[in-house]
C-alpha cells in the first residue's frame, strides 16, 4: 500500500495453527522496533502503523510459530504516496468497525481509520445505538466506548469524520454474550396429595438461555399435570400424586 507521510498503514495477515501461534511482524526482515506505540498489533492478525514516517518504507511480513513449526507471510511493501496539498478534503474512511461478537469481560476493538490529511479539525465522533431500535431514526448518541465492556446488550457503533459538511460513516454491531446465570432458584416444599405444587427458576444471560427441568435427573415433559410457562421458568404439578415426589 501507499499512503501520506503522516497517515495510516494497515496490514492484515490471517494464520490458523494448533496450539495458537505467536505472532511477530518484521519489516525488511528485522523485527519491528520494541517499544514504538505508532505500531499497533490488533487482533485477527492486524498491523496498525500511525504516523507514517520515511523511515517506515520496506517489506513488512509476519511470522508465526508454535511447537509444530515456523511460518513466514508474502511480504507487503509500504510506500509514501504524494498528493496536491489541500486545505479540505472529502472525508474518506479506510476502514470501519466490523461486526463483532465477544463475552463480557472481553476487550473490543473497534477501528475506524482515516487518511491523516482528513482529520485537520475534529478526530473521528463515534456513536451508539442500542439494540432494538431503528439505526436509520436518528437516534444515535455519543458514548464511551470503553464502558461497553459492562453492558449485555447488542450495540451498533457507528464512527464519523466530524468536522466536514460532507457525512462519511461506517459501522459495525458488537454484541457482547453472558453465560446463563441463575436469579432465582427452585425452593424444596411439602404439599398434601391432590394438591399443587409451583417450582420457579429464573435464568438470566445473552442471548436468553433455555430452561430444561428434570424429574430425578431425567428430562421432564409436560402433560396434562404438568405445566411449564413463562418461557419455562415456571414448574406446576396439579393433583399431586405419590409419584411425584421427586427432586426436581
Amino acid at each position: 500500500m501507499a499512503v501520506e507521510e503522516g497517515g495510516v498503514a494497515r496490514f492484515q495477515c490471517l494464520i490458523q495453527g494448533v496450539p495458537k501461534a505467536t505472532i511477530t511482524w518484521e519489516r525488511n526482515r528485522p523485527a519491528l522496533p520494541p517499544g514504538d506505540h505508532r505500531f499497533t498489533l490488533l487482533p485477527a492478525g492486524i498491523l496498525q502503523i500511525t504516523g507514517v514516517q520515511r523511515a517506515d518504507v520496506g517489506s513488512y511480513r509476519w511470522v508465526a510459530s508454535n511447537v509444530a513449526n515456523s511460518r513466514c507471510s508474502q511480504e507487503a511493501q509500504l510506500a509514501i504516496s504524494v498528493s496536491a496539498p489541500k486545505l479540505y478534503k472529502e472525508p474518506m474512511i479506510l476502514s470501519g468497525p466490523q461486526n463483532l461478537t465477544i463475552t463480557v469481560h472481553q476487550t473490543a476493538i473497534l477501528e475506524c481509520i482515516q487518511p491523516a490529511s482528513h482529520c485537520l479539525l475534529e478526530p473521528t465522533r463515534w456513536a451508539l445505538h442500542r439494540r432494538g431500535g431503528d439505526p436509520g431514526a436518528g437516534n444515535w448518541q455519543p458514548h464511551d466506548l470503553g464502558r461497553l465492556g459492562e453492558t449485555r446488550r447488542g450495540l451498533r457503533v457507528r464512527c464519523q469524520p466530524a468536522w466536514h459538511p460532507v457525512c462519511r460513516t461506517a459501522q459495525g454491531i458488537l454484541m457482547v454474550q453472558a453465560p446463563p446465570e441463575f436469579v432465582q432458584w427452585p425452593q424444596s416444599v411439602s404439599k398434601p396429595l391432590g394438591s399443587h405444587a409451583i417450582f420457579t427458576c429464573v435464568a438470566q444471560g445473552v442471548p436468553e438461555p433455555h430452561l430444561i427441568w428434570l424429574k430425578n435427573g431425567k428430562i421432564l415433559v409436560p402433560s396434562e399435570t404438568i405445566k411449564l410457562t413463562h418461557n419455562n421458568s415456571t414448574l406446576l404439578l396439579q393433583g399431586l400424586t405419590v409419584g411425584d415426589e421427586a427432586i426436581y
